[in-house]
């Protein structure tokens, strides 16, 4: 408290006068998270044949497919740009995880 804002042999009151910063690299490992895409669903009483109908989804690089174009980047760039074998990626997926949920 206020023995660090006083000066050590006179007792006197420190009167900031500049800052000085620091950096540090942190790292944090790559995260895995649900995107989730609510769609609405549409009856419409009226028509003839009484259909329901769903919004569509949002444009997918992959149709049918659950990876997000970032987890397809991801992918692409380990397997060809840093040669990273396919099993070797899921099993660093698979410790992330366990990592994670264990701290």
């Amino acid at each position: 408290g206020d023995k660090a804002c006083q000066c050590e042999q006179c007792h006197s009151k420190l009167i900031p006068f500049s800052t000085k910063e620091s950096e540090q690299l942190d790292i944090v490992p790559a995260q895995v998270r649900v995107l989730r895409h609510t769609r609405h669903i549409y009856h419409f009483p009226n028509c003839e044949d009484s259909y329901i109908k769903t919004a569509p989804l949002p444009p997918q690089p992959i149709p049918k497919s659950n990876a997000s174009p970032s987890t397809l980047v991801y992918l692409i760039i380990a397997k060809y740009l840093e040669g990273m074998p396919l099993f070797r990626l899921e099993r660093q997926q698979a410790l992330e995880q366990h990592c994670r949920y264990h701290r």
